[in-house]
């Protein structure tokens, strides 16, 4: 039934939760999985450091660049034991959007989310709800 299932993945508990279910998923199903990870730009708050230290910003964005990697490391490992075929994308952009044009190009049947709790009226602008609003495939959302 999916042959390529994708998973939004940032390290996060509700991401982890989301990976665990896509590798069982996908080790039931046969499914190879793509692990779709997105460093996203820094806040513009950040450019405030660059009176104090030029460097800081890209240094910032090279540490969350190789947790970011380390991480997809660990879950490409995961996988494995898991007998999953698995590969990942490390992408540099914004997070809805990376995620949506990943999924388009890796082609998948199925993308995996975890879904963060949010207060009041937050969940109107998730990223979960965003990207549902415009993804091409179904989501499963794993709280």
């Amino acid at each position: 039934m999916y042959k390529k299932i994708a998973i939004a993945y940032d390290e996060s508990s509700s991401s982890e939760h989301a990976l665990a279910t896509a590798i069982s998923l996908a080790a039931t199903l046969g499914s190879s999985l793509r692990i779709i990870t997105v460093v996203e730009p820094l806040p513009l708050y950040v450019n405030i450091s660059l009176a104090v230290d030029p460097d800081l910003p890209q240094q910032l964005l090279n540490e969350r660049r190789e947790r970011f990697e380390l991480a997809i490391q660990l879950a490409l490992k995961h996988a494995a034991e898991a007998g999953v075929v698995a590969d990942a994308a490390l992408i540099e952009g914004r997070e809805v959007e990376g995620i949506l044009a990943e999924v388009g190009a890796c082609h998948a049947d199925l993308l995996v989310l975890g879904l963060r709790q949010h207060i009041g009226f937050g969940e109107m602008g998730s990223t979960a709800h965003r990207i549902a609003m415009r993804v091409t495939c179904p989501i499963l959302g794993v709280p």
